[in-house]
């Protein structure tokens, strides 16, 4: 469906310069030992890159198949149909059965990003939040890094106010520093 497109030029090209810039070979190898773990398979083609992982995924049929094997249900029934409708509902579906895992919408990704190669980075990322949530919720994975838990504190009331009273390093010092001499603004200067 790309290769129907006309080349980018100017601001575009610019744009998706820095998006494929984003794109990280390194994390594609752990999404795909998560995909060979996970499913028992291996995702064709083996080679790495945007475009190969595209077209390992673009139809959605693996990305169902993996949110069932983590969550079974998520995804009600999956589509094996060569029509593009059919690949975009596959891969709306794994959208959704992503936020019902506890991926946040942010990470998450348009149907066009896959489906017609947009974003390979934005796919990438969605799928590396799912293994690092997966990890979170305590499954069994060597891929992705846990999400640590919230670190919510509770001060009392006099730690709060000792905490007004100090000055940030961030803020700097004045140094003795004074208004003297300084005029208001409008106000002419006197020579």
């Amino acid at each position: 469906m790309a290769a129907n497109r006309a080349e980018k030029s100017g601001l575009s090209r610019e744009a998706q310069r820095k998006m494929q810039a984003k794109y990280d070979t390194s994390t594609e190898e752990q999404i795909r030992g998560f995909f060979q773990e996970q499913l028992g398979v291996q995702l064709e083609p083996l080679e790495l890159g945007p475009n190969n992982l595209h077209k390992a995924l673009k139809d959605g049929v693996k990305l169902c198949e993996l949110i069932n094997k983590i969550q079974p249900g998520a995804v009600k029934s999956i589509s094996s149909s060569a029509m593009t409708f059919k690949q975009m509902e596959n891969v709306s579906k794994f959208n959704e059965a992503l936020k019902a895992y506890g991926v946040s919408e942010a990470s998450t990704f348009q149907t066009a990003d896959l489906v017609e190669n947009q974003d390979m980075a934005t796919v990438q990322n969605a799928i590396w939040q799912l293994i690092c949530q997966f990890r979170k919720k305590g499954g069994n994975t060597k891929y992705g890094i846990k999400i640590a838990d919230k670190n919510e504190r509770d001060f009392d009331e006099e730690t709060m106010k000792k905490g007004q009273s100090v000055i940030g390093l961030q803020m700097g010092s004045n140094k003795g520093a004074s208004q003297t001499g300084m005029t208001a603004m409008g106000t002419q200067r006197k020579l």
